[in-house]
């Protein structure tokens, strides 16, 4: 049988331009991966998001460093557009992978870049009133978890990251996990400097943890520490922050109250920790909801201030928590009265926090209030 014959600079010519044409196809990813970056710059986070998909379809399959810094844009992309569980799956694998990178020492700089990005990303998601409460404190839950993922692949004792560590913990709380909570915060406490005001907070959240699982030593030593530079008042403020965070509302209210009756009984009592313990136990009620039980005492804290001569933005402060709780409780003519405002004759807008019916209620509560 008659060999075929073989042209061998044909194939050589075929065999040059394959592997030639290799980095080529392996970097097709760049170039849309780069249009979504000057789409998200102009703020078209839709189309940005496009780009980005079309992006990580065309990255090959071994190439980690890619995938990864796509999914950062990608995850961060759907966070300008408050897609918060959309970009979940994508920040999850964008974890996984630096980390496997980090483990083989294969990282391209650009990870880390891709790393800040997105951690800054998650930091600026704002969840509006508009949002129903129980789906606003989910998204919030939600942006947390995966912030304490991101913060846990940098390697950094910086005090600005570990307080945003123990910020994302406490988040547990809010989600009912008070034990995952105290877990996490004595596994991260030996990283923190112990002289830093991040460790307080931290042991203060595990003290309170803990007496509210029925362990009041942690929270007992940590009183006694506290009185060696704190006044009582301060002491008192410290402790029932941290059963407040800790989700024992009612128990940090009552310590409280009962402490400035004690007070007032024996005439010991300044107007500027009144002023501090007010603003806690008003805390305490709104993180409940509690308008209704609020509003007593938002009102008392604006008497304190104004005796006090306090500042105006610590008055409008008071006075718009004031006006809040009165919408709540559907009472807008009165909120009209003592909503702040910001200049002369201008008063402050925070339609952004009311239903459209809301938004009529108000316009017409004002039309009808008297002049001041």
């Amino acid at each position: 049988m008659k060999r075929p014959h073989v042209n061998f600079l044909v194939i050589v010519v075929v065999l040059s331009l394959f592997i030639s044409a290799r980095p080529a196809l392996a970097d097709t990813w760049r170039e849309p991966k780069h249009r979504a970056d000057g789409l998200v710059l102009n703020d078209e986070y839709t189309r940005a998001i496009t780009q980005y998909q079309i992006a990580l379809n065309r990255v090959g399959p071994q190439d980690d460093n890619a995938r990864a810094i796509v999914e950062a844009g990608l995850a961060g992309a759907l966070l300008k557009k408050k897609e918060v569980e959309k970009a979940t799956p994508y920040t999850q694998d964008f974890v996984k992978t630096y980390k496997s990178l980090r483990t083989s020492k294969r990282m391209d700089p650009d990870v880390l870049i891709a790393l800040r990005e997105l951690i800054d990303a998650y930091q600026e998601v704002k969840i509006g009133r508009d949002t129903p409460y129980a789906v606003r404190r989910r998204l919030v839950g939600e942006c947390s978890w995966r912030m304490l993922d991101l913060m846990e692949l940098v390697e950094s004792k910086d005090p600005h990251v570990m307080e945003w560590r123990v910020q994302c913990g406490r988040n547990f709380i809010g989600e009912n996990e008070p034990e995952k909570c105290r877990q996490y915060l004595l596994k991260l406490l030996p990283k923190i400097d112990p002289h830093t005001p991040t460790y307080l907070l931290a042991r203060s959240y595990v003290a309170a943890i803990e007496d509210g699982q029925g362990k009041p030593e942690s929270l007992v030593k940590l009183r006694q520490d506290l009185r060696k530079s704190n006044s009582e008042c301060e002491t008192l403020l410290k402790v029932s922050e941290a059963k407040h965070w800790a989700g024992n509302q009612a128990q940090a209210r009552a310590d409280i109250e009962k402490w400035l009756a004690q007070e007032r009984k024996m005439s010991r009592l300044t107007i500027d920790c009144e002023i501090k313990l007010d603003r806690m136990i008003v805390a305490t009620y709104l993180d409940c909801a509690d308008e209704k039980h609020a509003e007593p005492v938002i009102r008392q804290l604006l008497a304190l201030l104004r005796k006090a001569h306090r500042s105006q933005d610590e008055i409008n402060h008071a006075s718009l928590e004031l006006a809040n709780c009165l919408k709540e409780q559907k009472r807008f003519a009165e909120a009209a009265e003592v909503e702040p405002k910001v200049g002369p004759g201008t008063p402050q807008d925070y339609a952004f926090l009311l239903t459209d019916e809301e938004k009529e209620a108000v316009r017409r509560a004002k039309s009808q209030a008297p002049k001041r």
